[in-house]
């Protein structure tokens, strides 16, 4: 997860697991690009609020596995 959202916020310097993903760098852009992937990835449909649910990697992550 830490390593998509990297990629999705465009940045190279690691992201921390309880870090905001909002405060590392993710805009409405990488949000939308982020959210397409997990869709992809997961085989469904990834409300819009879930990065604002869920804000950090590690909540995200965690939240996925569960559902």
């Amino acid at each position: 997860m830490l390593e998509v959202a990297r990629e999705a916020i465009g940045g190279s310097s690691p992201i921390d697991a309880d870090t905001s993903l909002v405060d590392a760098g993710l805009d409405s852009l990488a949000a939308t690009e982020l959210r397409a992937w997990l869709s992809a990835k997961f085989g469904a449909d990834v409300p819009a609020v879930l990065l604002f649910d869920f804000p950090t990697a590690r909540q995200l992550a965690s939240h996925l596995s569960v559902s």
